[in-house]
This record gives C-alpha cells, sequence and structure tokens, in this order.
C-alpha cells in the first residue's frame, strides 16, 4: 500500500512538472495585452531594456514597450535587446512579469 502511495505521488508530481513545462507560453507585445493575461500565465516578450533599477539581489528591468520585468539578474541588461521568459505575477494589486529566463542578443 506505501509503495502504491509514493507511485501515485510521484507520478503526480511529474504531470504537473510536465505541464509546467510544456505549455505554450503567450506573446506580449504592450502593457495592455498583460491586462489580458491571469496570474502564472507563462509568457515571452522580447525588446529593449532602457532602465534598470537594482534592489539587492533583485532588478527591475524597464522595456521599450512600457512593460517592466522584475529579476533575480546580476549582470547588467541596460540598452541590450533581450528576450524574456516568465510568469505573471499580481503584487499589490498590480500586475507584474517575473522573469524566469532572459537572453540577450
Amino acid at each position: 500500500m506505501k509503495n502504491l502511495s509514493l507511485i501515485n505521488g510521484t507520478l503526480g508530481v511529474l504531470l504537473l512538472l510536465s505541464l509546467m513545462l510544456f505549455l505554450p507560453s503567450y506573446k506580449l507585445n504592450s502593457v495592455s495585452d498583460l491586462n489580458n493575461t491571469s496570474d502564472n500565465d507563462k509568457i515571452y516578450l522580447s525588446g529593449k531594456v532602457i532602465k534598470q533599477t537594482r534592489f539587492g539581489s533583485s532588478s527591475l528591468l524597464g522595456m521599450d514597450n512600457g512593460l517592466e520585468v522584475q529579476c533575480s539578474c546580476k549582470s547588467s541588461y541596460k540598452n541590450k535587446n533581450v528576450s524574456i521568459e516568465g510568469i505573471i505575477d499580481d503584487f499589490s494589486g498590480k500586475k507584474r512579469v517575473v522573469a524566469l529566463k532572459i537572453n540577450s542578443f
């Protein structure tokens, strides 16, 4: 019976992990697109970082399309073109993008 519970629990975790990794992400182009999303939606955006503000170990990236992205990045992305994969988070009633992966090019 314990083995069956362990197998079911492991399969459930693997199912949730596969859903998180393989669900499609939404493309954001502007702030108005952000209003059409819900919490924990996986998104993709790209553009030029025009402002970077550091807060301890995290940064707030201001994009040229008006979006703001919160990341735990140590390197500077100011004046660089980036593509960002992230999730939508609701912080104090305001939606924001939390970066999971940032690529600069």
